[in-house]
């Protein structure tokens, strides 16, 4: 029986375009603009360093829902109107925080 090349890479799964393409680190990941960030209103930073409050903006989510983040990766910078980035690389602005 005669296999031809393309035929037993594609048994193997080769000619997936991941199986040709370099690992990306957090670092290198696309950049979301203004348009495409979820925004959290009457958040609060927890002790864990998630963050929980109303979301707006969310792809998935109806707006007023309210979420949990992955704990952020520098939670020191929680303000009104920051950019944070959780650990497992989402992103948010922060809106009014809870009263």
């Amino acid at each position: 029986m005669k296999f031809s090349t393309t035929a037993f890479l594609v048994l193997l799964g080769a000619l997936s375009t991941e199986a040709f393409t370099t690992p990306r680190s957090a670092a290198s990941q696309r950049i979301s603009t203004s348009l495409d960030i979820t925004t959290l209103d009457e958040w609060q930073l927890l002790d864990n360093g998630s963050i929980v409050g109303s979301v707006r903006g969310h792809p998935t989510l109806s707006d007023g829902d309210i979420i949990t983040t992955s704990p952020l990766s520098r939670p020191d910078t929680a303000r009104s109107n920051n950019l944070v980035a959780t650990l497992t690389g989402s992103q948010y602005k922060l809106g009014r925080p809870m009263s």
